[in-house]
């Protein structure tokens, strides 16, 4: 099954080493301004070019594949997304908090095989 998300997100936490595996969580806010917490992971190795550093604190734009995963963190939704493109989103405000960072209509696409 293949699977995408794309969102515009804060970045809530960022753990790891540039060698290895990055981790951490973000959250993206509904258009109904619900804020929903995910957890994602970068392998800096792999990664593409279009993969901009990025710090905790900061508003990102995230491509990505994604799993559900129920044995996540309970705050979170369920979704771990493994980064494949992160862009920095222009900085606005001096510090981005909860309330002015923008509203976003996450692009999620799957697909999947079905027997009879």
């Amino acid at each position: 099954m293949t699977t995408f998300f794309e969102t515009i997100a804060h970045i809530n936490s960022k753990e790891g080493s540039a060698s290895k595996l990055i981790t951490g969580t973000a959250t993206y806010k509904t258009q109904s301004k619900k804020f929903i917490d995910f957890t994602y992971r970068l392998f800096p190795e792999t990664a593409p070019e279009e993969c901009e550093n990025f710090n905790v604190g900061e508003v990102v734009f995230l491509a990505s594949k994604f799993c559900y995963d129920l044995a996540t963190e309970k705050s979170a939704a369920g979704i771990v997304v493994t980064i494949s493109k992160v862009l920095l989103y222009p900085k606005i405000v001096e510090k981005w908090k909860q309330v002015n960072f923008p509203q976003t209509r996450p692009l999620i696409t799957f697909s999947a095989v079905c027997e009879s």
